[in-house]
């Protein structure tokens, strides 16, 4: 039930991963176990977010609704728009924009020309 890989177990028994898997009565016993460690780690999860954990509230959300969290990229070259509602053209002028930008920065850095 606490969710140990083949390799562990097969080192804590003295078996080979490979005879472990070939044990069909093994097999069925650990995927049970496996099945019985998931639901228990899903109602610990429930509980905490029904106790108000938001943390846990989020996770469940992104997990099981399909949440995310919106992040807007802005970015002065812009103006107001977002990244979203640019253009591939508009996109990839920007990328290269910002590469010389780095790449002047760059040469300035390493020829001690600093701001």
């Amino acid at each position: 039930e606490i969710q140990c890989t083949m390799t562990e177990m097969s080192y804590i028994l003295g078996i080979s991963v490979k005879a472990l898997e070939r044990d069909k009565q093994f097999v069925a016993t650990r995927n049970k176990a496996l099945s019985e460690g998931c639901k228990s780690l899903r109602r610990l999860q429930w509980d905490k977010a029904q106790a108000g954990n938001v943390g846990m509230l989020i996770w469940l959300g992104k997990q099981y609704l399909g949440q995310l969290e919106k992040q807007e990229v802005k970015t002065p070259d812009l103006g107001d728009k977002s990244i979203d509602e640019c253009t591939d053209e508009e996109l990839t002028l920007l990328v290269k924009s910002r590469r010389r930008s780095n790449q002047h920065r760059e040469h300035k850095r390493h020829s001690g020309h600093d701001d």
